[in-house]
Formats: structure tokens, sequence, C-alpha cells
């Protein structure tokens, strides 16, 4: 029989009272009880949350000793489930130690005021998740593949030890640096499609898990229930020439104040509209100690705070308007020395013109965030977190082909897994046209990304991925005709964009995803270097033993187009043969690379050089000269070589080179390698 009835409130969730009955005998496990007179105000939490722990409002917390209580006296319409520790000992409320019995704070005769409500029940605060940037189907994914991302975030890289850890201890520090140099500002400049929204939207799970696993209690109890917000320069909150007229820090704090303080009650554009031309007074300051002075209330006064902010979409900001963006990487640049808060900018757009340089420009420090592609193995591990059926994912022979065609493009893979499923809705997994879902892919991917105009960029890097040529990491390409904007191989991997596999040197091979190739190759059309490659990238059209021939022929044009476009104008024999079976020749002569718009394939309908006068498939005559290296000809039937060109070597001396593909032939032999 009960002895006290406790009326309780319980702050957060849905705000809910509930009656706690206290007995001569109490039990707070399944095996154990506890008498009244030796009850702690501990054993009183294990009793409260064996009847809230099945509340789904209080879902996060994840045990008793996460509560707090509090002994009051007031009528219900008096509370509500906000009330900060201040608000409540404004009340009269008495916090109630762990260690403290029971009936210190109701003793023996004491009498209960009726109407009134007597335990404060305080959740645990909990950091709170950022507002959504990624609400597509790609959400779902699970997190993987990320490791260098977040230790890079975490622990800064080679160039700069200060990432969020270094930058926290500095902050902590009796005497904190304020030099820029200490407070690199951390971004994500990748390619499209790579995940960049996806990683800032995980911020909060990565930061509060590393603290968790910290030995540091400042670490633990700061970082790990910091504040995290994400704002955009894309989407409900694009920007406009209204951010230009505030400029570029009111128009930061105006997004940080939305997010954090009314976001899920008023859209951003409404927010906009009624702060209107105040906003121009506003600072990313005023903004962050807003925020800190709110914080306080809602916990008591607290010295340090953290707030780590994801600002998304900033690409938008620099192609509208760089003296805006400028302003923007000064403010938050300099917001980061704050020795009050201890705030984190993170920043996050497309490649398109590289936020290092600009940010470096700024004097401030600038810390690459790296996004690479996913292997083929993360790719398969989010298939079955999704729940498509693991014999399906990792034995289905097409399946697997066409994941590592689309070689760890994480927008591509969302696209690819989100046609899967909304055929799963209908058919099994087994009956579901895959070859289809790729071409739907395909024009998913042709609207979303301007393939054309990339192709022209990334020429060099594909010339040499296909060509198969070690290059080194800082070498690479420019963006820009005035080749002011150089971008490194390793700048690249770390974009999202390619991977570079080591050789036995210090050297890498380029690795791009096919899939990106044959889009990439496909929009740039026949007047391109890869006019030849059609036959060979095109997964509709299949290649018999009969088109070997023209295969090996239009092979060998492409080569000779690759070694223009990347500036080769001779080349050693020997290169130019590489990895192919080849005749007891000279391999060190110097062979001249033609131009690649000037390179062209002929089908001879008669052999060479039995015929003197012969036509092409066209009907055209073909007029064949020792001269014209730049002319490579599939011979008629049944000649001796089935292609054939002529090389110039040694400065002017012509060289037959015949291709075949008979290898019992031991003086011709043909290329292996595709």
């Amino acid at each position: 029989m009960a002895k006290i009835v406790l009326s309780s409130f319980v702050l957060g969730g849905l705000g809910r009272a509930l009656s706690v009955n206290i007995c001569d005998k109490n039990p707070i496990s399944d095996k154990d009880e506890v008498s009244i007179s030796d009850l702690t105000i501990d054993h009183l939490k294990e009793i409260i949350w064996n009847k809230i722990k099945n509340w789904r409002d209080i879902e996060n917390v994840k045990d008793a000793y996460e509560l707090s209580l509090w002994k009051i006296e007031a009528p219900l319409e008096k509370l509500n489930k906000f009330l900060t520790k201040i608000e409540i000992e404004q009340l009269g409320g008495e916090e109630m130690g762990i260690v403290s019995k029971f009936r210190k704070f109701f003793p023996e005769g004491y009498t209960l005021p009726d109407e009134t409500i007597h335990i404060i029940v305080q959740l645990p605060v909990v950091a709170a998740n950022p507002a959504l940037l990624v609400e597509s189907f790609g959400a779902q994914f699970t997190l993987c593949g990320r490791e260098n991302t977040i230790n890079t975030l975490w622990d800064g890289d080679v160039v700069n030890s200060y990432g969020i850890l270094n930058r926290f201890k500095n902050y902590c520090s009796a005497n904190p640096k304020k030099d820029r140099n200490f407070h690199p500002i951390p971004f994500l400049g990748c390619g499209p499609g790579t995940g960049k929204s996806r990683f800032l939207q995980e911020i909060s799970n990565i930061v509060c898990e590393k603290a968790r696993l910290s030995n540091d209690d400042e670490v633990k109890s700061i970082l790990g229930k910091a504040i995290f917000l994400n704002v955009t320069y894309g989407n409900g909150s694009a920007f406009s020439d209204f951010d230009v007229n505030i400029g570029a820090e009111a128009s930061l704090a105006l997004r940080i104040l939305h997010i954090h303080f009314v976001h899920n009650h008023i859209n951003y554009l409404e927010f906009r509209d009624i702060v209107g031309k105040q906003a121009k007074l506003l600072t990313l300051s005023l903004a962050l100690h807003t925020i800190y002075k709110s914080k306080c209330k809602e916990v008591g006064n607290t010295e340090k705070l953290a707030i780590i902010v994801g600002i998304d979409e900033v690409n938008k900001l620099h192609d509208s308007n760089r003296e805006v963006f400028r302003e923007l990487i000064a403010c938050v640049g300099s917001m980061s020395c704050d020795p009050k808060i201890f705030f984190v900018p993170i920043l996050a757009g497309t490649v398109e013109d590289p936020l290092r340089s600009v940010i470096t420009n700024s004097m401030h420090q600038a810390l690459q965030l790296p996004l690479q592609l996913l292997d083929t193995s993360h790719m398969l591990l989010i298939a079955c977190d999704l729940g498509f059926d693991e014999a399906f994912v990792y034995q289905n022979n097409l399946f697997r082909r066409i994941i590592a065609d689309i070689g760890g493009q994480v927008r591509a893979l969302e696209i690819f897994y989100e046609l899967i499923w909304n055929e799963t809705k209908i058919k099994k997994l087994e009956n579901i046209d895959l070859v289809n879902i790729m071409h739907l892919l395909e024009r998913r991917l042709q609207s979303r990304y301007d393939f054309a105009t990339f192709a022209n960029q990334i020429s060099p890097v594909l010339a040499n991925a296909i060509l198969e040529r070690p290059v080194n990491e800082n070498d690479g390409i420019y963006m820009d005709k005035d080749k002011s904007q150089h971008v490194s191989y390793k700048m690249l991997k770390s974009l999202g964009i390619l991977t570079l596999e080591p050789t036995n040197n210090i050297k890498f091979y380029i690795r791009l995803p096919y899939l990106w190739v044959w889009l990439l190759i496909k929009n740039t059309g026949d007047q391109s270097i890869y006019k030849f490659w059609d036959l060979m990238i095109n997964p509709e059209e299949q290649l018999y033993w009969q088109q070997w021939e023209k295969f090996n022929v239009n092979f060998w044009a492409l080569r000779i187009c690759l070694f223009s476009v990347i500036g080769c104008k001779t080349i050693k024999l020997k290169e130019l043969l590489k990895d192919t079976l080849y005749s007891d020749v000279d391999m060190d002569v110097d062979v001249d690379i033609p131009n690649y718009n000037s390179v062209q394939v002929h089908y001879l309908n008669k052999q060479y050089p039995l015929y003197e006068s012969i036509l092409d498939s066209n009907g055209h005559s073909c007029n064949i000269s020792y001269n014209d290296n730049d002319k490579i000809y599939k011979n008629g039937c049944g000649a001796e070589c089935d292609g054939f060109s002529f090389l110039t070597i040694n400065r002017g001396q012509p060289m037959l080179f015949g291709i075949t593909n008979e290898m019992a032939r031991p003086r011709i032999r043909k290329s292996t390698k595709n």
C-alpha cells in the first residue's frame, strides 16, 4: 500500500504529469527492494525511470542516472515542459542530490499539499540535431567510408594539426591563442553529388561520438553537448539580392538565428521579411552570443559553449558575388578566434572554383576535408542496410558489375538504389530489369550535370586514366583558360572525382568511375578526341569476334589521340606500344604524334598493298601515303595484317605499323589492352 503519493511532472517531450507511489518497501529492480527509511534520491530516480522509460518522447534518455529531480510545491498550471533551471528555482524548486535520503525532503509526518506538483523530473540536455540539409533517398544511407574525412575534421591534417580537438584544447587553455593560424576553416570543396550535405548533416553524431570516446572531461561535457546548426545558401534560403544588401555577415547571422530559434514554426523567407531592413544590424557575434545567453538561461550559467555551424552551398554565394563571399570568410574566420564561444564553421560547396584559394587569400588557414569515392564494400553495405536481400547484393553478378561501374559516386548510387527501391514495391528484387534501371540512371544524371563542359576540363585526366600512365599526385589540370586555377590529382581524389592507385614507385594510376567516363565521353560529340571510343564504351553494343579487327584499329586511333591531348609531340615507340606484344624492332626510336583533330580511320574494301587504287567502305577513293601518320586503316578481307598505319620516326622516316588478331604470326601482334 502506498504510504506517500508524489505528483510528478516530466519536463521536455510532451510535458506530462504522473503519480509515483512510495511504499514501506519499494522495488527498484526485479530482485531488489528498499525500505522507505533507506530510500535515497538515486533510488527514487530508479522508481520514476521504471514508470517512464518506455515513453516514446524520451527515447534519447539512456537510464535513470541521467535524470535530475527537483522538490517543488507548485500548481500544475504554473508549469510547462520548457522550464529552465533558473525558472524552477524562481518557483521555489530545490534540486535533490542523488546521495541524499528521501526522508530529507519528505520527513515522517510531512503533509503533502493538495493540488500541487511535488517532483519535477528534468531530462538531460541532449545535443540538438541540426536541421536537415538532405531529404532525398540518400539521407537514409549508412554513413561509411568517411573515416578520413572525420579524422581530418577532428585531428587536422599533415599541414595543419588544428582540427576541432586541438582548437578546443587551445580554447580551454589558460591563455588561448587568437592567431588565425591556429583556427583553420574546415571546408568540403567537393565535386557535385559526392555527399557534402549528407556529411554536414551527420556532424552532430560525428562530434558527439568523438567526444564520448574521449578521456577528457571537458571534451565530453562541452563538445559532447555542443549546439549543432546547419544553414544553407540553397533550397528555401537561397542567396539573393537581399543578402547583398545586408552584407555577408548579416546574411549568415540571420540564417543562424532562424535555424536555432524559429525554423520549426516559420520558414526562412517569412522570417527574413519580418526582420526586414533591421537585418542589416545583425552580426555573427551578436547571433552566437544570443544563442549563448539562451543556453545559459536554459541550463544555468555556463562558462564555455561550443557552437558548430555547417554552411552549405557556399558556391552559390561565391558564384553570385565574390566580394560578399570574401566577407563571409573574413567574419567566420574572425569569430573562430573568439575566446568566449568555441565556434566551428564548416563550409561546403562544389569545386567549380576551388574554395581553398579563396580562403587562403583571405589570410585564414584552410582545412580541406577529403570526401573520396566510396569503395565497393561500402556500396554493398549500404544496399544491405537499406533492406535489399543480402544474398542478391553479394551474389548477383549483374548487380555487382553495375555497382563497380558506378564506382563509388554517391549521387549516382543514390539514384540507382532509389530506382530499385521503387521497383521492389511491385516486383521481387530478382525480377527487376537492372539494365533498364541503368538507362533510367543515365537519363537522370544527364539531366542533372553538364557533362559536355566538364569533359573538356577533365580531358587530360581521362587521357592519362585510359592510357594508364602513372602520374605524380601533385600534377593536375587547370580549371580555367587563363591557367590560374590549378587542381592537383591529389585534390581531385579528395574531392571525390577519382581515386589514385599506387604504382611500384612514387607515382599513381588514375582510376575513374566507368559510368562517369561513359557519360563524359558520350557527351563530347564525334569531333572530340574520343571519336573512336563508341564501340568500346557503349554497354548496349555486343562485341563479337568478327569485330575485333575494327576494335583494334579504333583503339590504336584512340591511343594516338589521347597522347596528343596530353601534349605529347613525340614519344618513344616502347611507350606507345606499352603492354602489347610486338615484333623485334628498335623500341627506343622517337615517334611523332599527330594532332588528334587530324586523326582519321578508313575501312578499306580491298587488300593493301595488292591494289594501288583502293576505295573505303563509303566508296571514297583512298590515296595511301607513307607521309600520312594521322591515318589508320582497317585492311580488306584476307590481308596479312588486319589494320595498319605509317609512323613517322626519327624526324621524318616512315615506318609501317601493322595490327593483327592472329597471335600465331610472330612479326605483328595485337594490342591486348583496352
